[in-house]
């Protein structure tokens, strides 16, 4: 059978007739065949699927699938857990997208899911880690919101915060509204995976914020804006509980270790983190630096972010001796 799957694939027919075939051909998925002839039925299609450039090929790969997994669920799932899953720890991930929705969409098919999600706790900081956009990340996201059993455990479930935020920081904004729609979607998901996450493990929430702090607070580059970290940054710190605001911008403030240089950079990107739209609880954070810097008496900085971000925000910043206030202008 996969011999005649790689000839249809192979053919020079148009592609309404191969698809033609190949619907013919998953009728007799029903059929009962040996073992090793539906592994490999099962290896050939999920390779179409994670692996093929070519529309046709990954929609047929998805066909044949499903269809072999429905007469075949014993073998299907132990192809997935021990085979399909082991492969894609130990080679690189082509298409991170595409391979984490047909793990998402196996997962709905297993009957016994514990093997499989032991194996996924190992994988998913691999999968992070390959994901470079948003929509791969949201993608991730969707299925360890679904399958939370998925999650790495114990310290690792640090790692993964911090590698989703060092590859959310490469998102750049979106330029059409149909990218915008899709944007905002994506990261709404990678956001609540972060909820979940800080939610569950407290101790990964510091971590996190050190690590969203080491990429905004790098000199800036004006001439290089590719170079500067996403503002979808903000769309995930929005999620930090505001309960911690005091105590972070507290702390931070008061850290003597902390160059000026980086503090001025952190604060003025996460003025800019604002022009995220819908963004949440940020002007909480941006205010409770500005005051506290000025209890701590750096007014160098609140000068230097006052200049700036002179055409992005207005805030005031209570001082113990009367009242420090940056007067700007909002851009329309």
């Amino acid at each position: 059978m996969d011999k005649i799957l790689l000839g249809v694939a192979a053919s020079t027919h148009p592609v309404g007739v191969k698809k033609a075939l190949v619907s013919k051909l998953i009728t007799s998925a029903s059929k009962p065949l040996p073992e090793e002839q539906v592994m490999v039925i099962f290896d050939l299609s999920s390779r179409w699927i994670i692996e093929a450039e070519d529309e046709f090929q990954q929609e047929m790969g998805d066909q044949v699938f499903t269809a072999w997994s429905k007469y075949n669920q014993t073998v299907m799932e132990k192809f997935f857990t021990h085979h399909f899953l082991i492969g894609v720890i130990g080679g690189d991930v082509a298409h991170p997208q595409g391979t984490i929705s047909f793990i998402h969409r196996c997962f709905k098919m297993l009957h016994n899911r514990e093997s499989a999600s032991k194996i996924m706790q190992t994988l998913t900081i691999t999968l992070a880690r390959e994901s470079k956009d948003s929509s791969s990340l949201a993608e991730l996201s969707r299925f360890l919101l679904a399958f939370p059993d998925c999650l790495p455990k114990g310290d690792f479930i640090k790692t993964l915060c911090i590698t989703i935020i060092q590859s959310m920081s490469k998102t750049k904004m979106p330029n059409t509204e149909e990218e915008v729609k899709r944007s905002l979607e994506d990261v709404s998901q990678i956001g609540l995976l972060l909820q979940r996450m800080w939610r569950d493990n407290l101790t990964s929430i510091i971590p996190s914020l050190t690590a969203v702090f080491g990429l905004i607070s790098t000199a800036a580059d004006e001439s290089d804006e590719a170079a500067s970290p996403s503002v979808a940054l903000g769309a995930l710190v929005q999620h930090v509980p505001v309960e911690m605001i005091k105590t972070v911008t507290e702390s931070v403030a008061k850290d003597r270790g902390i160059p000026d240089a980086h503090m001025t950079s952190a604060l003025t990107r996460m003025i800019d983190w604002l022009s995220w739209p819908g963004v949440r609880n940020i002007d909480r954070w941006i205010v409770g630096f500005l005051q506290n810097l000025a209890k701590a008496q750096k007014f160098t900085i609140l000068i230097n972010v006052s200049l700036a971000t002179v055409e992005k925000v207005s805030v005031g910043v209570k001082t113990g001796r009367g009242t420090c206030t940056m007067y700007v202008t909002c851009d329309s």
